[in-house]
């Protein structure tokens, strides 16, 4: 058993040409989905790396884990069992070009569960660079593991801000004007640039005479605003992965395996924990009894319908906790006392798939049901955790550093500001109370 799986940084689901965008920016990912499996409404459990990739490579959902927000300032539980554990356990050699554990150690505590179960787990230069050793080493460990069963976890950031790509793969900017295509440019080069890497991969894989021999999973933490406005504690942004828009939580999920894995797509909804009891179960191996995701291989190999809803939550710049049905998202803002918040917000996705318009009073019935169910979800989530207490409500949003009682909700905003835009968001002037886009 073989595998290569790509987690791919601030990677959208929709600037990818495999899934319907107007650019050619992942001809090589298109091959890979052209004689594999394409979810196409695979969706993150939140809008940051942290979250998202603890959900990844544990099946477990936030609500579980406790890693509800990016700069997680607790660990998951001691009894969890992250999927190069679960891998290495059956036997593989299990290998990462991966900085999740320590990519924040200047400015935080490291995340000592991203490196669990690995055999060999290295990075190379600066998070946020385009280093050419660590795809070199990729390529490397694939010739040097080809004998053997392993699992290789490849995390490329190059999608995320600032956008700099290369200069060679700066080629859709010709044909864009204004600043936000111009942006938006640079993010696509950004993709195929890292499309270029997973070519390198699949020469490598063929080089090695394993490319059909071995199960190749590509996806991605969460996606990115690209142009859309979204309302943030009153501010209105149009860069970044901040909030919950499907901009920032639908993910691509392709996976490759001649033989095992079907060709194909699927429109069922799908999410971040369901990708490891999918590899569990293509590789013949137990998952962790304790997981919250659900195999897809029934959703590949026989059409099942999939999940009914999908869950995602916010604890970095705002609390936050949505529900989605493949027509309608429902979110609630957590900071109530918060003037600036929309409390409650309902999107119809057919009518309004940008979620422009809160749907909230002119549908409550909707509201409400999807609110209840939403509700319980979470309760049946703790309980199967064993947790007391809520950890989106428990836990500080981690774009501070004061005490959540020391942080006036002019200065949470001010560095809410100041904090996004030194990432990578732009944004619009601050909405006023009683504008027709403020709190319902």
């Amino acid at each position: 058993m073989k595998i290569v799986m790509l987690g791919i940084d601030t990677l959208r689901a929709d600037h990818l040409s495999c899934y319907g965008y107007f650019r050619q920016t992942t001809p090589n990912i298109d091959a890979v989905a052209a004689d594999g499996f394409v979810l196409e409404n695979c969706f993150s459990v939140s809008n940051c790396t942290h979250p998202g990739f603890t959900a990844i490579l544990s099946g477990l959902y936030p609500e579980s884990s406790g890693i509800v927000s990016h700069w997680s300032r607790v660990d998951p539980p001691d009894s969890t069992r992250m999927l190069a554990e679960v891998l290495r356990t059956a036997g593989l050699v299990t290998a990462a070009v991966d900085n999740l554990h320590n990519a924040w150690e200047t400015q935080h505590k490291l995340y000592p569960w991203f490196r669990k179960g690995y055999d060999i787990y290295e990075f190379h230069g600066r998070k946020l660079g385009h280093d050419p050793r660590n795809i070199g080493r990729v390529c490397e460990l694939i010739a040097e593991l080809a004998d053997r069963d392993f699992f290789l976890f490849y995390h490329p950031w190059h999608p995320h801000s600032p956008y700099e790509p290369p200069l060679e793969c700066r080629i859709f900017e010709p044909l864009a004007s204004g600043e936000i295509e111009k942006t938006i440019a640079l993010y696509d080069a950004e993709i195929y640039f890292t499309d270029l890497e997973v070519g390198r991969i699949i020469s490598a894989l063929k080089q090695a005479k394993i490319y059909d021999d071995t199960l190749i999973v590509i996806t991605a933490d969460h996606g990115e605003i690209m142009g859309e406005e979204r309302v943030v504690l009153g501010w209105k942004f149009n860069w970044g992965h901040i909030d919950l828009g499907d901009e920032c939580i639908r993910v691509p999920l392709v996976l490759r395996w001649p033989g095992k894995v079907p060709c194909g797509r699927s429109d069922a909804l799908a999410q971040q924990p369901d990708i490891l009891p999918t590899i569990a179960e293509l590789a013949g191996v137990e998952p962790p009894p304790n997981v919250d995701g659900q195999s897809l291989v029934p959703v590949m190999q026989k059409g099942a319908p999939g999940r009914e809803t999908v869950h995602f939550i916010e604890n970095t710049y705002q609390k936050k906790r949505g529900i989605r049905t493949r027509t309608n998202k429902f979110m609630r803002h957590g900071q109530p006392e918060m003037s600036s918040v929309v409390r409650r917000e309902l999107y119809d996705l057919e009518a309004d798939p940008l979620e422009q318009f809160n749907e909230v009073e002119r549908a409550p019935e909707i509201g409400r049901e999807l609110e209840a169910i939403m509700d319980r979800w979470v309760a049946e989530m703790l309980a199967k955790a064993g947790r007391d207490s809520d950890p989106l409500f428990e836990q500080e949003t981690t774009a501070y550093h004061l005490p959540m009682a020391e942080v006036t909700e002019e200065r949470r905003l001010s560095q809410v500001y100041d904090f996004a835009t030194r990432r990578g968001a732009r944004l619009q002037p601050k909405i006023e109370p009683g504008s027709p886009q403020q709190a319902i």
